[in-house]
C-alpha cells in the first residue's frame, strides 16, 4: 500500500510540473505574418489560449528599420485578447513585434511582417472591422496548441524536432529540423535569443502541406535561444515554441 502512495503522488507531482511549464501560444490576430494587404487595419486584434500580460508591442518601418510610435502602454494584468490602435500607414512593408508573459512566468515573443500595397486585394471586412481570416483563427481561439479546431482533437502537430524542447546542445549547431503528424504548410519560423535578439533563419513560407521541415541558420554561439512556428492545416492552424541551450 505505501509503495502504490509513493506511485501516485510521483504521478500527480509529474502532471502538476507538466502543468507547470505547460506554455500557452497566440491563437489568432488580424495581422497575420507574411500578408499582403490592402491598407492596414485601424488595430491591430490578437489573443492567446490563456491570460498572458503584454510586456511590449512594437511598430516597425521594415525598409528604414525606424520603430513608429504607436503610444503603447504596458497592460496590466492579464487578460487573453488585446486591440492595440494603428496609426495611418502608407505602402510599405512592417514588422510588428511583441513581447508577452504567461501566468507561469515563461517570456514568449514574435514577429508579424506584412506588407501595405495598393495592388492587393482587399479582405473582406466584417461590421466590427474584422478581416475575414481573424474570423477563421476566432474560431480557434481558447484552444491549446496541438489542439487548435473543433474535430482535430486527435492532432497533435508538432511531434520532434531538432533541437528538442528543453534539449542542451553543443554550440555550432546550424540547422532546425521540425517533425509533424500530418502534412501542414509552415508559415513562419522565428528564432529569438532570450535577450530578444532575433537570429535570421533561412526558411521560405511553405504553399504546399508537408509532415517535416529544415530551417537553416548561422552557428549558433552558447546561450538560451526560443524558437517559434507556425502552420496551416487547411481547416486549422497550429502554432507552438521550443527552448533549448546552447553550450
Amino acid at each position: 500500500m505505501p509503495l502504490i502512495r509513493l506511485a501516485a503522488a510521483g504521478v500527480i507531482a509529474i502532471s502538476m510540473a507538466a502543468a507547470a511549464f505547460a506554455h500557452t501560444v497566440m491563437t489568432h490576430s488580424n495581422i497575420r505574418d507574411g500578408d499582403v494587404l490592402a491598407e492596414a487595419p485601424p488595430s491591430f486584434e490578437f489573443g492567446f489560449a490563456d491570460p498572458v500580460s503584454l510586456v511590449g508591442l512594437a511598430l516597425v518601418d521594415a525598409e528604414a528599420d525606424d520603430a513608429i510610435d504607436i503610444g503603447f502602454e504596458r497592460v496590466r494584468g492579464m487578460q487573453e485578447a488585446f486591440s492595440v490602435p494603428l496609426p495611418a500607414l502608407g505602402e510599405g512593408n512592417y514588422v510588428i513585434r511583441w513581447r508577452a508573459v504567461a501566468q507561469d512566468g515563461h517570456v514568449m515573443r514574435g514577429e508579424i511582417s506584412f506588407q501595405l500595397s495598393a495592388d492587393a486585394e482587399p479582405h473582406s471586412q466584417d461590421g466590427n472591422g474584422h478581416s475575414g481570416h481573424a474570423e477563421h483563427h476566432a474560431e480557434h481561439h481558447g484552444h491549446d496548441h496541438g489542439h487548435d479546431h473543433a474535430g482535430h482533437e486527435d492532432l497533435v502537430g508538432l511531434i520532434r524536432s531538432t533541437p528538442s524542447d528543453g534539449a542542451t546542445v553543443e554550440s555550432g549547431i546550424d540547422r532546425i529540423e521540425l517533425h509533424f503528424d500530418h502534412p501542414m504548410a509552415v508559415r513562419s519560423i522565428q528564432l529569438f535569443t532570450l535577450a530578444l535578439e532575433r537570429i535570421p533563419v533561412q526558411f521560405e513560407a511553405q504553399e504546399d502541406p508537408v509532415t517535416s521541415i529544415e530551417a537553416a541558420m548561422e552557428p549558433l554561439d552558447p546561450g538560451e535561444y526560443e524558437l517559434n512556428w507556425r502552420a496551416d492545416g487547411g481547416d486549422h492552424e497550429m502554432s507552438g515554441s521550443i527552448r533549448f541551450t546552447v553550450e
